[in-house]
């Protein structure tokens, strides 16, 4: 028989049919409906538009800006920092390396340890080195 977690117990997903016969359809409606009442967590816009035109002044894609600007609104709210204040740290970084270190520590700090992420750099291997590899 399937154990329910606690994920399913605190969402709103409906409980598959055949993941356990015990539930009766009335208590299976009463969990799916249970979180609709719920107040959903929302940002300030004006902090998000902050922490967007940060990442764009910066260079990055802007097909990553806004998933980057919202983990780093929910980072900042779990560690209880100002988003403003860590915008303001990060501005003093220059070099492109340093920042993405940084991101990544931020990220990293909120997810599971089986999931970190990274970063990786294009090596530029010299001419010369190049050459004696191929001969």
């Amino acid at each position: 028989m399937a154990e329910y977690t606690n994920f399913v117990e605190n969402t709103s997903f409906p409980i598959q049919e055949q993941a356990d016969q015990s539930f009766s359809s009335d208590k299976k409606q009463r969990k799916f409906f249970d979180n609709y009442y719920t107040k959903v967590d929302s940002v300030d816009p004006a902090q998000f538009d902050i922490v967007r035109g940060f990442l764009l002044g910066r260079g990055l894609d802007t097909s990553t800006v806004d998933n980057l600007t919202i983990s780093l609104l929910e980072v900042a709210k779990e560690q209880q920092l100002d988003p403003v204040e860590l915008i303001d740290q990060l501005e003093l970084v220059e070099d492109k390396i340093q920042l993405n270190t940084i991101l990544c520590i931020l990220l990293n700090t909120t997810r599971n340890r089986t999931s970190v992420l990274g970063y990786s750099q294009a090596t530029v291997i010299s001419e010369k080195i190049q050459r004696a590899i191929l001969a």
